[in-house]
Formats: structure tokens, sequence, C-alpha cells
């Protein structure tokens, strides 16, 4: 607009402002210094800003300073615990300590009001006082006050929190004391409020001054008063106080008193941890141990954080293996995740304990946590890298390590974060032959013991090694490696056979290159299909696969010097990897801010964030970064290198058309994939498959089929997801023959089945109630060698023992089982064990309620399903109906966290109703729907339906039907469970010919045939 030579205004400048905040990333600097150019612009212009101006850049200014201190706290706690104080992390502390955004923030507030009276809300003033006071500057905190009361302002009781808390950062006591004088004074003004929230301020922040005397006799004045009534939080700021000062005993004697007095509030964890915080620092376990216990049997014990792992490093300090040992898989059981410093320092305390084997389940697990909650980000694998050699380390100067331990780290990692670490890859090498020369038993076992497809990947690790660094370890011993796998008849995967003859021939060995091509010729991957009516399209098979060529420059990105490796690092980890983001323009943005700065991001981020882009439907995002990505590659690669990352863009392409549904588009792509020299990747074919949306699922198997065989024509090199996604498809349609041929192909080319794959099959299974095959499939994937736990398959199985063949005994079986892994169970686990307890008989109430205790003190979410589930068992299995209401209105009229009724939790209480036939009532709770805008839905019309017919009302049943919408959209959508409920209402009262007229109507929808299948057979009995 500045260069059209518009006029900018004061208002169109609010407007930029507020867009600016709102697209900023948290944690990020970049948007605020974009922030601040704008306001000097806008100054320069000689353009007055207005309050609203104002208050945004002030408000975002403290935000960016409250993350600086919490991230300058972090880098220090790491630090601390061992993290090396490197140039780079010097760089991020100067970085992070050079920001003056409170500054700024105060700065902006004195201009604005030094000009006139800025009408600021309470929020703005209490907000800017609070972040003065988180770091301690009192001159400002006093210079806001006093405008405030110079303005005939009445200060909120916020302000004199943070003045209290100001002049505690300082230890001066006389302020705060004067400070909390004056708040007494204007309270009465006040608007109505916590006064305790000011007292505890005060408590506060005589502890913090080493003032412990003093805080203990203003609780005692409380406590003196008439008719007093000390809240909990008085009592956790008095524990935390006493703790902070190191007085643990005294803090334990508080903690002690609450719990025997029942006048008191009994202390919660949040209350208990400082105290065994400081039990630790004093190296006192038998008063950690004895409060751990007791906050432990209350609750989580995730608001321990960090404090529960520095009470895991005291138990092994004091020998306590085995207590250490299961409060870690309590840690894993809640999903605690302890970073790597952590992992390494527990880990290595183990290992000198003699606790070999629970160091290195502790490495795995703690690995396994941190990839679930952030994806296999790049500084998640270098962390664990690093961990993993400082625990080969320490087990080889202690005479521990050998070829199976450094191969089982390397499996696992692998099956978790889908990488091979290169410096873990040496320790396994080495050993590999030093125990080849003392036993050849030994390393034709070792050899053999080696999965197919870790060796593949090992070698391709190797292949790049050789490439980028002549002198490597690499070079020493590929040639060995490769002729031993040759004398052995070791299985490889063909995929990357090319790599490694190229390898070889660059280490002069062509001989062994030529006989290392005939060896591989033999493991082509295995057909389950015959390519009989595949594409039409013939691609060639000078065709490059896009498997090897992004990992071969990597080096040469890294170091390239237009490339901003941190910004690229931080789109992956952010918007790839794990942590979801609603708006994507400002990651899109970010691109765009270090491109003005003359540096880009990598070639791999771009294609990542195309793809991510593509799945959250941003087809717009994604075309525009497409054109960048282009420009950038070709201005920054040349050759084949450009060649080769030009490849994978196109081809994130393809998958982001795809996912937007717009596969004209997505084929236009593949052409021009093709015409570059390359086929699509497995992961085109397996998005293709995952996006089908047939209404009539065995259309979806036919079609997943067919792109499956146009995948072979290609050459491709399947993967584990490729298969999953073929697999989904195969077993939602019942194609169990053609799924297990898959399957069997899968096997025999080494591509290792997860759990993912198993909860398929597995799943696919029940559905057809194969008993027999389930189960064996179940103990199939429990004893695969590199088996990953989860959650899914185990639900899959207690579902089946829950709603199909009922069986308490094994339902509550494989519950221990998943259990005995140390996973977390998910809802829906929970679910169906209320459904455990109370749909197979015997019915058990209080074993279902015990199920939402054990959640909350888990920590897990109770949602209506689970309360649905209650009032489901008391209303239809207990046939208590008034039980089934008062349940109801427990949840929904409770004082504390009331739960908002929805479809569930009334479809539920309708159940309930039917099944003991007082429909007359029915229609006060669908005036209380309605007054809830809850609108009856097609679950709701068929429970409906079927108690309007037990009471031969068919007429209130078809009006319940004629009630649902046709739109496809409409939550009150008629579905085809609707037209059967209304053909069985009909045949149950002998009129065949109303049914015949709702088959009819039902024919001419689009739902599945097996649907109307099922339809016209309820005229057969």
């Amino acid at each position: 607009m500045k260069s059209l030579g518009i006029p900018l205004t004061v208002e169109l400048y609010d407007i930029v402002f507020e867009s600016m905040v709102k697209i900023r990333q948290p944690g990020v600097a970049t948007m605020i210094r974009t922030l601040l150019d704008t306001y000097k612009s806008m100054l320069e212009q000689q353009l007055a800003p207005n309050t609203s101006i104002y208050s945004t850049l002030i408000l975002a200014l403290c935000v960016r300073e409250e993350e600086v201190y919490s991230q300058l706290q972090t880098l220090n706690n790491k630090i601390s615990r061992g993290l090396p104080n490197n140039l780079q992390l010097q760089e991020r502390l100067n970085s992070l300590r050079s920001e003056n955004n409170i500054d700024m923030a105060c700065e902006i507030f004195k201009a604005s009001i030094s000009v006139k009276f800025q009408p600021y809300s309470s929020d703005v003033f209490s907000e800017l006082m609070r972040i003065c006071a988180l770091v301690g500057k009192t001159d400002e905190l006093l210079m806001i006050y006093q405008h405030i009361v110079n303005n005939s302002i009445i200060p909120s009781h916020h302000a004199f929190i943070s003045l209290i808390r100001g002049f505690s950062m300082h230890k001066d006591v006389k302020s705060m004391v004067q400070c909390f004088n004056e708040y007494k004074a204007f309270a009465p003004k006040m608007e109505p409020h916590d006064k305790y929230d000011v007292y505890c301020a005060l408590i506060d922040g005589y502890f913090r001054s080493s003032r412990s005397y003093a805080a203990i006799s203003f609780f005692e004045k409380l406590a003196a008063q008439k008719n007093a009534y000390i809240p909990y939080k008085v009592f956790k700021i008095i524990i935390f106080g006493l703790s902070l000062n190191g007085d643990y005993l005294t803090a334990k004697s508080w903690i002690d008193r609450m719990i025997k007095d029942e006048n008191l509030p009994n202390p919660l964890p949040s209350c208990v941890i400082p105290v065994i915080s400081s039990a630790i620092k004093a190296d006192d376990l038998e008063v950690a141990v004895s409060l751990f216990d007791y906050a432990s049997s209350i609750g989580s014990i995730k608001p321990f954080g960090r404090v529960i792992f520095d009470f895991i490093q005291l138990c092994l300090k004091h020998g306590k293996n085995d207590y250490a040992n299961d409060v870690l898989n309590r840690v894993s059981v809640e999903g605690i995740r302890p970073d790597e410093m952590t992992t390494q320092t527990i880990a290595l305390a183990m290992i000198r304990n003699g606790n070999v084997d629970s160091s290195i389940q502790l490495y795995k697990t703690c690995l396994r946590l941190n990839v679930q909650h952030f994806g296999s980000t790049r500084y998640i694998r270098r962390g664990f890298s690093s961990v993993g050699v400082s625990i080969l380390e320490e087990l080889k100067k202690r005479n521990l390590l050998n070829f199976k331990i450094c191969l089982d780290i390397i499996t696992y990692i692998y099956d978790t974060s889908f990488h091979i670490p290169y410096p873990l890859l040496l320790y396994l090498l080495k050993f590999y032959f030093i125990e080849k020369k003392i036993s050849v038993e030994v390393w034709r076992d070792n050899l053999k013991s080696w999965d197919p497809f870790i060796l593949s990947l090992c070698l391709r690790v190797l292949c790049f090694s050789i490439r980028q660094d002549r002198g490597s370890y690499a070079h020493k011993v590929f040639a060995k490696l490769i002729r031993d796998i040759i004398s052995e008849s070791i299985v490889v995967v063909p995929g990357y056979a090319i790599a490694v003859s190229n390898s070889l021939k660059i280490l002069g060995e062509k001989a062994l290159s030529i006989e290392w091509e005939k060896y591989a010729e033999k493991y082509k991957p295995h057909e389950s299909f015959a390519v009989d009516g595949a594409s039409d399209a013939s691609p060639s098979q000078e065709l490059r696969p896009l498997s090897i060529d992004l990992m071969r420059d990597w080096n040469q990105v890294k170091n390239h010097p237009h490339i901003d490796f941190s910004t690229s690092q931080k789109i992956l980890n952010d918007s790839i990897c794990h942590n979801k983001t609603d708006d994507y323009s400002a990651l899109v943005h970010e691109i765009y801010v270090t491109y003005d700065k003359g540096k880009d991001i990598t070639p791999e981020a771009y294609c990542r964030l195309i793809e991510r882009l593509g799945k959250e439907k941003r087809i717009d995002l994604v075309n525009d970064l497409y054109k960048h990505a282009k420009e950038s590659i070709s201005k920054n690669f040349t050759g084949d290198t450009g060649l080769c990352y030009l490849g994978f863009c196109i081809n994130s392409m393809i998958i982001a058309q795809i996912y937007c549904g717009k596969m004209d588009e997505a084929k236009k792509y593949q052409r021009e994939l093709s015409e570059l020299g390359f086929s699509p990747s497995a992961s085109v074919f397996a998005t293709y498959i995952i996006n089908l949306r047939n209404s009539d699922f065995c259309k979806d198997a036919d079609d997943a089929i067919n792109a499956y065989r146009e995948a072979k024509s290609y050459n491709v090199e399947f993967t584990t997801y490729f298969y999953n996604a073929l697999l989904s498809k195969l077993c939602r349609a019942e194609k169990l023959q053609e799924a297990f041929e898959i399957f069997s192909e899968m096997k025999k080319n080494n591509i290792s089945p997860n759990s993912v794959t198993y909860g398929t099959l597995i799943n696919g299974c029940c559905k057809i109630g194969n008993e027999e095959l389930a189960n064996d499939l179940f103990i199939e994937m429990e004893n695969s060698p590199r088996y990953y736990a989860r959650v899914a398959p185990y639900n899959i199985m207690m579902q089946f023992y829950v709603h199909t063949k009922k069986n308490r005994q094994l339902v509550l079986k494989y519950y221990n089982k998943l259990c005995s892994y140390a996973l977390a169970p998910s809802s829906h686990t929970y679910k169906l064990l209320i459904d455990c307890w109370t749909i197979i008989d015997p019915p058990d109430m209080d074993q279902a309620l015990q199920v939402l205790t054990d959640m909350t003190k888990n920590s897990v979410s109770i949602t209506t399903r689970h309360y649905g589930a209650i009032i489901y068992a008391k209303g239809c299995i207990f046939r208590d109906i008034k039980g089934a209401r008062l349940y109801f209105e427990s949840i929904t009229k409770r004082s504390f966290k009331p739960i908002i009724p929805d479809h569930i939790l009334y479809q539920a209480l309708i159940e309930a109703y039917v099944a003991n036939k007082p429909m007359k009532n029915v229609s006060k709770i669908l005036s209380q729907m309605k007054e809830n805008n809850l609108s009856v839905n097609a679950d709701i019309a068929n429970v409906l339906i079927r108690g309007w017919t037990q009471e031969n009302q068919i007429r209130k049943a078809r009006e319940v039907f004629n009630s649902l919408d046709l739109e496809a959209n409409s939550v009150s959508k008629r579905e085809p469970s609707n037209y059967i409920a209304m053909i069985q209402a009909y045949l149950s009262v002998k009129d065949r010919a109303s049914a015949k007229a709702i088959l009819k109507e039902m024919k001419t929808q689009s739902f599945l045939p097996s649907d109307i299948s099922y339809a016209e057979s309820l005229f057969k009995n």
C-alpha cells in the first residue's frame, strides 16, 4: 500500500498491528521486531497512535518478555544439569539477554501518557505491572502505580500483588508492608476479589526475603480472627516458602498437620512437591520417599515435573534400584517426558549400580516418550544419539559392551525415531569386527541376528559416509562387511543395492561391485498380485526412485552459505513433526522474513511444509510456497543435486494436491516428475489410498489395489506406511484373503510390520468374528523381535471381548497386558473397562465407578462417553431409571465444573427411559435438548423409533423418522440405520406395505449395497 501511495491512517495501522500479533508464532522474536519497525514507521509519518495501538504493542512486548524469561530459566537449568556451554548456546543466551522487551514496553507506556491521558484497560495495567514484577523492575512498577493513582483510577488487587512481588525480588520488606497497607486502604473501593491472593503475595514475599518468622506470624494473625477460614492456597504458599528456605522438616510438619486435622484442607501433590525437592537437595531419602508415597497415592505424578527425576537419582544414589524402577514405570505409564540430559544422568547412574538392563530399558522408554510427544525431530535424534553414545561408552569402560547390546539399541532407535545414528553405528561395526576375530561362531551368530531391514539401512548410512568423508571408518570396513554378507548368504533389502554398488566403485572394488549386483538380484521384491489390469501408464524403467537422494548431500545443505539451518529446523520441528498450529500463514510468513534477510530454508523444510499444508487443505499457501521453493532450489543448488531436490518438491506437491482432492492437478505434477526422470515415492501412493472416499468400501479396496499395481509398475520402493494404508482399505472391505497375501509379501520383502499393521489385521479379523486368527496375530505381534507396544491393538481385543464375544476375564487379561508394557490406557480403554463391568454378566456398578476414580487419579479426562456409559448401565442394565436420572443431574448441575450435556448423554438417558418403557417422560428430555440447541440425531432417532414402537405408537415413530434431514452435512441427517429401524417398526405391527415404501425410498439414496441387502433381508424373516 505504501508503494502504491495509498494514505495510511491510524485505523489502518491499528488493524495491521492486531493482525501481526494474531499471526505471531509463540516463542519467536521476529514478529516483535517487525511490530517495532512498523511502530517506528508510523511515528516517522507523524501519526499519533491511539490507545488500542499502544495497548497492542505493550501487551505483545509483555508476552515476549515472559517467553524470554522462561527460555532463559530453561537454558540455565539445563546448563546447571550438564548441558555443554558451547559457542552456539552462548550466542543463544546472549541473544535472549539482549532483548529489551519490557524496557521498550515501559518506554511506549511513558510516551503514551506524556502526551495525554490514555484510558488503558485494567488488563494492560495488570499485565505490564506483572511482567515488571517478574523481572524486578520496581522503579517502573512505582511509575505505573503512580499514574493509576494520579488519574483517580482505583487500582485492582493485581496491581498490589505485582508491587509486593517486585519488592520481594530485592528483599525490600519495608516497601512490601507499605504496599500491603495501601492495599487495605483501597480494598473497600475495589471490585469483588479474593483478598487471600494479596495475603499470599505478602507471605511469599516474607519467605523470599528470608523472613520466615514474619510469614508465620502473619498467618497466625489470620487464623486468630473470629470465624477465620484459611483457604488451601495459604497453606500451600507457607509450605512452599519453608521449602524454598531449606526448612523442609518444618514444611513436612505442616503437611502432617493438614493430613491429621479434619478441619484443615488435605495437602495435594502440588503442595508436597516443593518439600520433596528440598529434601532431595538435603539428601534426605527417608523424608523424600515418605512424601512421594503419600503424593503418588492421592493423584497423578505429572505435576512433579523435573522433581520426579531428581527423586529417582536420589533413590539410585542410595542403592534403591527396585524402588527407582517402580517410579520409572509410573513415569512411563503417565507419559512424563525426561529430556536427553536427565535420561543420560539416570542411565549412567544405573550402570554404575550394576543395573545394565534397566539402564537400556530407561533409554528406550525415554526416547519413545519424547518421540511420541515431539515427533522424530532432528533435535530429539541428535540429543538421544548423544545419550546412546554416552551409555555405550560407559558400558565399554566397564567391559560390559558387546555387539548384541549395540544392535539392540540401534534397532530400537530406528523402530522409534526412524533413523540410524552414525556414531552408534560405529560402535556396532567395531564390536562386530572385534567379536569376529575372537570367534567364528559368535561372528556368524551376530551377522544372522542382524535384521535384514536394519542391516540394509546401516549399509545406506555407510554409503552416505563414504560419499561425504573420504577418510571415514566406513572406507576401511565397508568392503569387508559386504564380503561377509555374500559369504554367509544374508538376506538384504534390494532397494539399497544400487547405492551399495556405487559405493564399492568409489572404493575401487569393481569386482566386488559386480558380485554384489548379482547377489542382490535374487532378493528382488515378490509380488502378490499379477499386474494385469494395471494402470495404462507405461513408466520408463529408467526412472530413479526418490528414496536415497535427499540424504546424499546433507552436508552440502547444512553448510550452504545461504541456508538458515536453525529456521529450517524450527519449521520442521514446530509445524511438521508433532506440534500443531491453527495459523499456517505464520509459518509461511517466517519463511518470507528469512528470505528478505538474504537467507533461505532447506529443501526438506519446503517439502514437508508443502505436504502439511496440503493435509490442512491450505491449497492457497501450497501453491505460493511451491513457487517459492522452486526459485529457492534453482538459486541455491545446481546439477544433479538441484534436480533431486526439485524432484522431491514436485513429489510433495503431488501429495498436497491429493490431500486437497485435486486429482487432476496431482496427475499433472506426476507427469512433471516423470519428465524430470523420477518415479513417485511410496508416500504418494499411500496418500492416494488413504484419501479414497468412495461410499462403498469394496470400491475403495479395488482402487487401492489398482494404486498398488501402478506403484509396482514404477518399481516403487514400498514402506511400512504404504503397506499399512493398503491393508487398512482391504480390511475395511473385509477382503481378508487379499490382506493376508499383501501381509505375506510385506514380510517376504523384509518390510517390518509394526503395531499399526498388526492392529489393522487384528481389527479385520475381529470384524468378521475370527477370534482364533486375531489371537494368533496378537501373539505374533508381541513376539516379533522389534515389537513397539501401542495401545490400539489392546483396545481392539478388549472391544472384541466386550461387545462381540462377551468375556470379562479376557477383557481384563488384555488390559493387564497393556499395563505390563507400561502403556498409559487411553480414554477409549477406560470406556471399554466401564462396559466390561456393566454389559457383561454379572454387572458390577461399583467397579464401573471405580474406573472413573482411576481416570481422575491418572489425570485422564472423563468425557460424556464415560458418563453416558454409567447412565446407560444404571437405566438399561440395572433398570434403575431414577438412579440414571439422578446421576445425569448430579454431573450436569454440580457446582464444580458441571458437564454440559451433549447428544451422547441425552442418548444414554433416553435409552434408559425406553428400556423402562415410560415414554411419556421422554418429551421433557427432548425439550431440554431443544433449549440447549441440540437436535435429534440419527442415533437418538433410532432409540425413539424403537421406544414408540414398543408402545404401539407407530405414528409417533414415523414422525421421528420424518423429522430427520436428507441433507448430507446436517447433524440430523437420515442414515441407513434409520431406514432399517423404521422398516423393523412397520414389520413389527404387520404393516408390510409401509415397510416396502421405506425400502423403496432407501434405494433412492446413495447407501452401501450391504445396507440395502440387510434391509431387504428383513422381509424374509
